[in-house]
């Protein structure tokens, strides 16, 4: 199996549970592009992850990155080629196109995974990087054995902006202990008091959670929550999560008693099950695990109509469609997409319009979502080509 990095993304928590998975099965092995420091990524009988590049400064920089990619794919080959593997495994672009090549060449199944809307994901790239990037995946995915990802408009956009037959292509959505998340949601939330103060005065509770970068673009969703309040001042705002935009968001917030940052927690799920609503205002998903989480929970999710998985989610349907100002469903709210770093408000109309009212929302059928369910179809995948 073969991934970037180990990281705190959703794509390495996704990747954790496959590859806990699949030893049930196989002997696996994992290998990474760069060294990864994250201790919660533990393998099973000790063995150590192998990583092509270690300690190289430059990896993030365009040379940095073609320079790491060629290494990979010398010691990929190398290890390949030294070892009797039945498939390669791979997540994440860089990775994916490297497992490609090699496989093939070396004539064994190849499973890449497609976690982002590749199209929203690289359109603020330089024009020298995103034609680089843009080649090696048309080039190169066509080739696969098989390529998963985790919603139907990932697969659109692979269709339609990068050429790949759409019968290579397998939707499964992520999967989810549902026993785990619900036993944790119940356990003891720190905040609770807090909570209470505000509920107290009638007012409602919001959560979001992520990491603090443009992706998730923070900044919009404390802007427009920032208007809110001016009306509902006795709403609670609470964000979980850390990154590179901690300093702007703390300033955004300044003095704001209405909005509570509680840095990176282990279990985000109890605080979910005190909120009565989820915000979400990323510019682009794959399939937005918090978001589905906080439903199991018992929030009502309000989100922006970003690419991919919202409308998916929340509408229940597989073709995504625009949204004009909002839309609702009877699981939860979709707002437009609008400028980044801007209030938007889209959302801040929907809160206005709809969280104070007696509107009430269903809870989806979260089973076909199950960790039991999913898992087995991914193995039922692999097992048709070894």
């Amino acid at each position: 199996m073969i991934i970037d990095q180990i990281s705190n993304g959703g794509a390495e928590k996704v990747f954790f549970k496959l590859y806990k998975y699949f030893s049930s099965f196989y002997d696996i092995e994992v290998f990474t592009i760069l060294n990864t420091q994250s201790q919660w990524f533990t393998l099973n009988n000790d063995k150590k992850i192998k990583s092509a590049i270690s300690g190289f400064s430059n990896a993030n920089s365009l040379l940095g990155k073609l320079y790491s990619q060629f290494i990979f794919m010398l010691k990929l080959y190398i290890d390949i080629k030294n070892n009797e593997y039945d498939f390669v495994f791979s997540f994440l672009d860089r990775s994916n196109v490297s497992s490609v090549l090699i496989a093939k060449f070396m004539k064994i199944p190849v499973f890449i995974n497609v976690r982002n809307h590749l199209s929203s994901q690289y359109k603020n790239r330089n024009k020298v990087e995103k034609m680089i990037i843009y080649f090696f995946v048309k080039k190169t995915y066509s080739n696969a054995t098989q390529i998963i990802c985790n919603s139907f408009e990932i697969k659109n956009d692979l269709v339609k902006n990068f050429k790949i037959d759409k019968n290579k292509i397998i939707v499964i959505y992520n999967s989810y202990d549902l026993n785990n998340i619900n036993n944790l949601s119940n356990k003891y939330n720190s905040f609770s008091e807090t909570i209470n103060v505000y509920r107290n005065k009638n007012g409602k509770v919001f959560t979001s959670a992520g990491r603090f970068d443009s992706q998730k673009d923070f900044l919009t969703l404390i802007k427009t929550f920032n208007e809110h309040i001016k009306v509902y001042t006795n709403d609670l705002l609470i964000l979980i999560g850390d990154g590179k935009d901690r300093n702007e968001i703390e300033k955004l917030i300044h003095d704001s008693k209405n909005i509570l940052l509680t840095g990176h927690i282990e279990n985000p799920f109890a605080i979910f099950k005190d909120s009565d609503y989820y915000l979400m205002t990323s510019r682009f998903e794959g399939f937005p695990n918090a978001l589905f989480e906080s439903m199991v929970c018992g929030t009502v999710p309000i989100s922006v109509n970003c690419l991919s998985g919202p409308y998916e989610i929340i509408m229940q349907k597989k073709d995504t469609k625009s949204v004009i100002h909002s839309k609702m469903s009877e699981y939860g709210i979709l707002v437009n997409l609008e400028n980044e770093n801007e209030v938007n408000y889209s959302l801040l109309e929907a809160l206005d319009k709809y969280t104070h009212s007696s509107i009430g929302f269903n809870k989806l059928n979260f089973n076909k979502y199950s960790d039991e369910i999913v898992l087995e179809h991914w193995r039922n995948i692999i097992e048709k080509y070894i």
